[in-house]
């Protein structure tokens, strides 16, 4: 049945441009018409009317922050805003202080602070210098490096060692990471106790020697680390398949974890004749009065610390150089008369003997009660020694600051010892000298 114009519903939705508009006068008018116009005259002419013109000023309060446009029909717009981020509903930073930033907590920005040990999701707990934090799954725990080298991978860590054990001027050689089986059990997996190992997990092994579970030797297999004297076998490098021994035969004794391929630095022990360390020094000349009789201490500038690094090792101390004896008044050099010189070396730390080359002695010494116990030499007026030489085994590692103590026979009230290239050994004993050294060797026993 046929429909009126009037009756046909209004078009919604989208509108295209070329929508037609139908507008119909009443059909009791006399002079009844109907019209038609596109949606895009309509908008272009709606575009056409609304211009700035409509605007008659703008006016911009700061107090407030706020922009009031006026329209030329009396009417007016307001645009009110606060550029401050405190003014946002999702933004709380009534507690905030210097240094700190905003976080999302889930439903608005919070305060939160940069410190690690202020994250939810890390602690510092118990942190200890040179620590580094890790990963657990969960959060970032503090962990030694030892304990992570211990633990990690050979993709985390590669050929690193414990630098802990390792001296100043140490060496270092690969470590082929082959220990002693102390026990296998017959479970799934199967379980080694070892000696000791730092084999990290993922690593390939070979299992010989072992007695009673002769199924597993001369095999490669897969570790998976436990701690440091356990480990469990599996077939695959991703420790997915264990290996299974609740059939095979028990262990007895013996056997050796040795690994494939990895290899790490370890310190290089000590060995018999192994020189462990040398120490030189260059002396300057010096003038030592007072020693007539009686035991002296040497020149300050002549005394070095010195630290074992073993507590089973020969320690020999060498001085080389001029020295020379004679009297004197005061500070005044009055001859060059030769005076027998007794040396003996001390340790001015623990302000005792170390050595008087007294062979029975059996060690060190508080005093020395007679002259045959210093090591003494004798010189004529135009004399000195070329060599000074103390031997003697190190019982501890601790430092000694080696010096030595002199004395000079004769029955002057005073006598002086130059001690290499000083102006007193130039002009009143005529010697062109040169400068004294000390050497100090430590070689393992």
């Amino acid at each position: 049945m046929a429909k009126r114009i009037t009756e046909l519903d209004a078009l919604t939705g989208a509108i295209a441009n070329t929508d037609l508009f139908i507008m119909v006068d009443s059909a009791e008018s006399a002079n009844a018409e109907s019209k038609s116009v596109k949606y895009e005259t309509l908008r272009d002419s709606v575009k056409t009317s609304v211009t700035n013109t409509a605007l008659s000023s703008i006016a911009y309060t700061a107090s407030n922050t706020t922009f009031n446009f006026n329209r030329a029909d009396s009417g007016t717009v307001t645009l009110t805003f606060n550029p401050s981020i405190n003014a946002s509903s999702d933004v709380d930073i009534s507690s905030i202080t210097s240094g700190e930033i905003l976080k999302w907590n889930g439903s608005a920005l919070v305060p939160g602070s940069l410190e690690v040990n202020a994250l939810t999701d890390a602690t510092t707990i118990n942190i200890a210098e040179k620590d580094i934090l890790v990963h657990n799954g969960s959060h970032f725990e503090p962990k030694s490096h030892s304990e992570y080298l211990a633990d990690a991978n050979l993709v985390d860590i590669g050929n690193f060692t414990e630098p802990a054990s390792i001296g100043a001027n140490a060496l270092v050689r690969y470590n082929n990471h082959s220990v002693s089986i102390t026990n296998i059990s017959q479970t799934n997996p199967v379980r080694l106790t070892v000696s000791s190992s730092t084999l990290p997990s993922g690593e390939q092994v070979t299992l010989t020697g072992v007695g009673g579970m002769t199924e597993v030797n001369n095999n490669n297999y897969y570790v998976n680390r436990i701690n440091s004297t356990t480990y469990d076998l599996y077939s695959d490098s991703q420790t997915f398949n264990s290996v299974d021994g609740t059939g095979y035969t028990a262990f007895t004794s013996g056997g050796l974890m040795t690994a494939v391929s990895y290899r790490s630095y370890e310190p290089v022990g000590h060995t018999t004749g192994e020189i462990l360390q040398v120490q030189s020094h260059i002396l300057p000349g010096n003038v030592t009065y007072g020693v007539a009789n009686t035991y002296v201490d040497g020149p300050t500038t002549h005394r070095f610390d010195f630290t074992p690094k073993s507590s089973n090792s020969t320690i020999i101390y060498r001085l080389t150089g001029w020295l020379g004896t004679g009297t004197s008044s005061g500070t005044n050099i009055q001859g060059q008369t030769g005076r027998n010189l007794g040396l003996m070396l001390k340790d001015y730390t623990a302000n005792q003997i170390i050595d008087a080359n007294d062979y029975t002695s059996g060690g060190h010494t508080n005093s020395v009660p007679n002259a045959p116990q210093v090591n003494w030499r004798s010189y004529d007026q135009a004399g000195g020694t070329h060599s000074a030489e103390f031997i003697f085994t190190s019982s501890a590692t601790t430092t000694m600051k080696l010096g030595l103590q002199v004395i000079t026979g004769g029955t002057n009230t005073e006598s002086y010892v130059v001690w290499g290239n000083d102006a007193k050994a130039q002009s009143e004993h005529n010697m062109n000298v040169s400068l004294l050294t000390v050497t100090i060797t430590e070689i393992q026993n």
